[in-house]
């Protein structure tokens, strides 16, 4: 990052200078004392379970530059004292004055599901020709952007940012200091359910960076989604759109080549161009599309998008494939877990042909308030009609995916419900043959990516 003055610091936070020089330079900010190097300047921030304030004597003996602080603290140890209301928000307010100092085309993506692989995808084409700034795997909040931004230099041409909300207000907090140009919103789904009461609720939370957007922004938005008019009516100036089936950019022709991924024909504005996605799963082919309309806005060529596309690889946990011995072939999609999500992955492996048999480890969906009883159930119904052999529950949701599938016909002996996931993975060493597909997927929460790390290690894995 370029230098920040104290002054500039005060003037974005309205902070109270204890100690120090308005006209001291500083050149990194730390918010975690275990990567803090001497002359950093320290941000401790407050969360559900900690308090950066604890670990202010570790950044003395790491010779912190200075601190900004919002509770009572030791003050002889640091050159600049800086005191504010919440450290949280005067990041957040430092990282939005540090990125008006640049002049870069910023792009927002948001939606239920599929913003990271859009997000992945939309950067991955665009540095084939221009300098991307992307914010990395999960830094989509006010921590994680804020951090991101503040890696900002004058060379960087583009910025990729994931947005990511839990309640109304987020998105439009987060647009404020990232200010995009271009909007994309990959879909409306059931995530968070638990904290936003409908999905009406959600769209128009989602839309809030819809409202940031100048009068000569862009909007991509998907065609096919339920809320896509609600969407559109929050954004007066241009909206392109996407879709299988309909949109301005919209499939024309389309080949499974299975475990390769997909072919297929593009139509957008009436051309027609081929593309060649490397990933699994019909779900991807609407992200790829949001991506390439993003890339097409931005001057890039066809030849450039499909050339992009043929080396892209997902980010870790996501639809990840792992050959493991004995020909095991192992689907890490244990990032998180949504209804959506979960068919998307049931799927695009129902259509896949094993040599062995196809199990599922499923855990418990979170955030989906009074929908989350249905809502399992009717994976479990999902599971036995995607036609898995196993089934393995993890968590007390788990449970009632577990009976949806037997409601559904899954056969009993072959459904195993675990209380954790060690009991899990215990059940699944014992059940597993050669030439078996495993599929893991659940929420955050459940951490379900540690049976993955045990099978990976144990196997020294090859990718593919």
């Amino acid at each position: 990052m370029l230098p920040l003055k104290v002054k500039e610091i005060l003037e974005s936070t309205s902070g109270k200078l204890i100690k120090g020089n308005k006209e001291e330079e500083i050149f990194n900010f730390s918010t975690d004392t275990r990567a803090l190097k001497k002359g950093d300047f320290f941000i401790p921030l407050a969360g559900e379970n900690f308090d950066g304030h604890n670990f202010i004597k570790d950044a003395v003996l790491k010779e912190a530059q200075g601190i900004l602080f919002s509770r009572e603290i030791e003050k002889k140890k640091f050159n600049i004292l800086i005191q504010v209301p919440d450290t949280k928000i005067a990041l957040m307010r430092i990282a939005g004055f540090y990125r008006n100092k640049f002049s870069f085309t910023s792009i927002g993506v948001t939606g239920s599901n599929g913003k990271t692989t859009t997000k992945d995808l939309i950067s991955h084409i665009l540095k084939r020709k221009y300098l991307v700034l992307k914010s990395q795997e999960n830094f989509n909040n006010e921590i994680g952007i804020s951090k991101t931004l503040l890696k900002l230099n004058p060379s960087y041409q583009i910025g990729v940012f994931e947005l990511a909300m839990r309640a109304p207000g987020e998105i439009k907090e987060l647009a404020k200091i990232i200010k995009p140009e271009i909007a994309v919103i990959t879909n409306i789904g059931e995530s968070h359910l638990e904290f936003m009461k409908s999905k009406k609720i959600i769209a128009k939370s989602k839309a809030e960076i819809l409202e940031s957007l100048p009068p000569n922004g862009l909007a991509v938005l998907p065609k096919e989604d339920y809320y896509f008019k609600f969407l559109s009516s929050f954004f007066k100036g241009k909206i392109i759109s996407f879709g299988l089936k309909s949109g301005n950019i919209k499939l024309i022709k389309f080949k499974n080549l299975f475990w390769n991924g997909y072919k297929f024909k593009v139509e957008f504005k009436n051309e027609v161009f081929d593309i060649e996605l490397p990933l699994l799963g019909k779900h991807n082919i609407l992200n790829a599309l949001a991506a390439i309309i993003t890339a097409k806005t931005l001057g890039m060529e066809n030849d450039e998008i499909r050339e992009s596309l043929l080396s892209f690889k997902l980010s870790s946990k996501r639809m990840e494939k792992i050959l493991l011995k004995n020909e095991i072939i192992l689907i890490n999609d244990a990032y998180n877990a949504s209804p959506a999500s979960m068919r998307s992955a049931l799927a695009a492996l129902a259509s896949l042909r094993v040599k062995g048999r196809k199990i599922a480890i499923l855990g418990d969906m979170k955030e989906l308030g009074k929908i989350e009883k249905k809502a399992h159930l009717e994976i479990g119904k999902f599971v036995r009609r995607s036609k898995f052999n196993l089934l393995i529950t993890v968590g007390l949701l788990g449970e009632l995916i577990a009976r949806g599938a037997k409601e559904a016909g899954f056969l009993n002996k072959n459904i195993f419900i675990c209380k954790n996931k060690q009991e899990a993975l215990n059940i699944l060493l014992d059940k597993l043959k050669e030439k078996d597909l495993i599929l893991i997927k659940g929420s955050r929460k459940m951490q379900l990516e540690e049976i993955a790390d045990y099978l990976i290690k144990r196997d020294k894995n090859v990718k593919f």
